[in-house]
């Protein structure tokens, strides 16, 4: 049987690294960043796959076996290091008992890439909040992880949502460790980006600005008037055009 084994580079890497003595099925995604950051004396990595694809930004997925992830032999990975700070935990909740999943009627749900599980639920007072614990509870994923695909409030029953015992309409939940809600503008360049490297005010100042000017407007049109803005904010030409 061949070994399993993957290469993964970083930039100005010397040479082609190799990770071996893995199990596919058993180890995990997160298992491979602590051998990457073991073997390279580092704090933090994020993966990346030959398409560019990040593999390491949700730390859900990072539980799943390579295999789950479809990471197969001889697959090139590349690696940026980065500090502990600036990778995602997993949020700490409490999780469900056994008397949380009592209920008088049964619905059937679906979770992404999961399969179907039915969940005992009480119709007329269960919320989705209820749903996702006890569906939580049978499928052993953690309760952060599962998102409702639908629009509710916190104080709407299942059957203000139209769920019924009904077998041919699942109730879909795809799962993240995202927050399913968008941030706030505001709030998320006063307290989510934080810069790894010292700067002074000034800069702290042009980096945020001319981030939060992207994120304002992608494309279009309008676009060329954040180019510009980027230009004369920094005085820098190829970081507009860029």
């Amino acid at each position: 049987m061949e070994e399993f084994c993957l290469q993964y580079t970083y930039p100005q890497c010397p040479e082609q690294k190799y990770i071996r003595d893995m199990d596919p099925a058993q180890n995990t995604v997160e298992d491979l960043m602590l051998r990457i950051c073991h073997v390279e004396n580092v704090k933090g990595v994020c993966l990346y796959t030959v398409d560019g694809m990040p593999l390491t930004d949700d730390p859900f997925f990072n539980t799943w076996s390579l295999k789950e992830r479809h990471i197969k032999n001889k697959d090139v990975l590349y690696a940026i290091f980065t500090p502990t700070q600036n990778l995602q935990a997993n949020p700490t909740m409490r999780n469900p008992t056994a008397e949380e999943t009592v209920g008088e009627h049964n619905v059937r749900c679906h979770i992404m890439l999961k399969g179907n599980f039915d969940i005992s639920v009480n119709l007329t007072t269960d919320t989705i909040y209820n749903l996702r614990r006890k569906l939580a509870f049978c499928s052993g994923i953690p309760v952060h992880a599962l998102h409702y695909r639908g629009n509710h409030g916190s104080s709407d029953t299942l059957e203000d949502l139209g769920i019924s015992e009904d077998k041919r309409s699942a109730v879909n939940f795809y799962l993240s460790t995202c927050d399913d809600q968008p941030p706030n503008n505001i709030m998320l360049f006063r307290n989510d980006v934080a810069l790894s490297v010292k700067q002074t005010t000034k800069g702290q100042s042009v980096f945020l600005s001319s981030l939060y000017s992207v994120r304002s407007e992608k494309c279009g049109g309008d676009f060329k008037k954040v180019v510009a803005y980027i230009r004369q904010l920094t005085g820098c030409n190829p970081l507009a055009q860029s």
